[in-house]
C-alpha cells in the first residue's frame, strides 16, 4: 500500500483508524471513493455513479450487477412493456453511431444496455407480481405452456 499510494508507514497507519472514533484517522482512498459514490446516489446521479464503478471494475474483467430486483414503476404490465422501448431505442441509436464522426464509447453503449436490461428486469417483476395475484404461487404452474 505505501508503494501503490506513495504514502509513509504512519500514513498507512492513519488509513487503518476508524475516523470516526480516532482524531489522528485520515479517511484511505477506498473510503473516499465510497464516499464519493455514495454523495452521487444521494444527489441523483445514480447513472454517472454506475457508469463510475463499471469503469473501476473493467481492469478486473467484471461488471456490477443489482443484488435485488427492479422494482417495477408502472402500474400495469402492459405500461412496464412500453417502458422498454424508449430506453432500446436509445441503445440502438447509440450503436448505430459507430462509423460516425461521433460514434458512441463502449461504456456508454455498455450504460444504455444496462439501462435497458432494468427496464426489462422491471417489466419481468412486474408479470410476476401479477401472475401471483391472478394464479397464485409462481411454483404451482412452473413449465406448464
Amino acid at each position: 500500500m505505501q508503494r501503490i499510494f506513495s504514502v509513509g508507514h504512519n500514513q498507512i497507519g492513519r488509513y487503518c483508524r476508524n475516523p470516526d472514533i480516532s482524531d489522528d484517522a485520515e479517511r484511505n482512498p477506498l473510503d473516499r471513493v465510497r464516499l464519493l459514490l455514495a454523495r452521487g446516489v444521494e444527489a441523483g446521479a445514480e447513472e454517472a455513479v454506475r457508469m463510475a464503478v463499471g469503469y473501476l471494475l473493467e481492469p478486473l474483467g467484471m461488471k456490477a450487477v443489482p443484488v435485488g430486483e427492479a422494482p417495477p414503476d408502472r402500474e400495469t404490465c402492459e405500461a412496464e412493456c412500453l417502458d422498454d422501448y424508449p430506453t432500446l431505442l436509445r441503445l440502438h441509436e447509440a450503436v448505430r453511431t459507430l462509423e460516425g464522426r461521433h460514434p458512441a464509447h463502449p461504456r456508454t453503449v455498455a450504460a444504455l444496455m444496462e439501462d435497458h436490461m432494468r427496464e426489462c428486469e422491471q417489466t419481468c417483476a412486474k408479470y410476476r407480481t401479477e401472475w401471483v395475484r391472478l394464479h397464485g404461487d409462481t411454483a404451482s404452474r412452473e413449465g406448464r405452456g
